[in-house]
């Protein structure tokens, strides 16, 4: 009976082994497939981390070009005003071109007042200042004197003055 016993504990232990050493392949594999998943998302985080940076670069790049070409713009808005202020350098007078063209406190299109010159008035230019002339507008018809800033580009420059 020890011998049985003995036998029988053996075919356990063997039995057990079998299934141990099953175990543990599959658990080898499973780490395999694991470090399979792990290697793949670790490269996606990788490559989504790349894209990341390279869309970053490349929006730099476009305000980049933003701010360039808004300087341009503002260059050339400087230039167009500094040429009509000296088409005016040396006027003393100045006639309305347009139909309508309104007065404005400051030399700023945010300052306009509700007083306006229709095409063909006009009055003495005193100043120029940021594309805008200082008119004093005298009206014959009612004696009264109006004064503000009127854009330059709304007005024709005059050597003389006409009656």
């Amino acid at each position: 009976m020890k011998n049985s016993l003995i036998k029988a504990s053996f075919l356990l232990l063997f039995f057990y082994s079998l299934s141990a050493c099953k175990d543990k392949n599959t658990s080898t594999s499973e780490n395999s497939t694991n470090q399979d998943e792990t290697k793949k998302i670790d490269d996606d985080k990788k490559m989504m981390t790349e894209e990341r940076q390279r869309l970053e670069k490349e929006k730099q790049e476009i305000e980049r070009e933003k701010i360039a070409i808004l300087k341009s713009k503002e260059l050339d808005k400087q230039r167009a005003i500094r040429k009509l202020e000296q088409e005016f350098e040396y006027a003393v007078y100045a006639t309305v071109k347009v139909s309508k063209t309104f007065f404005h406190a400051e030399p700023d299109y945010s300052t306009r007042k509700k007083s306006y010159l229709v095409q063909y008035d006009g009055g003495s230019l005193t100043d120029t200042q940021n594309g805008f002339g200082y008119i004093n507008f005298y009206s014959s018809s009612n004696g009264k004197l109006t004064s503000g800033w009127i854009s330059l580009a709304d007005l024709e420059p005059q050597n003389e003055f006409y009656d």
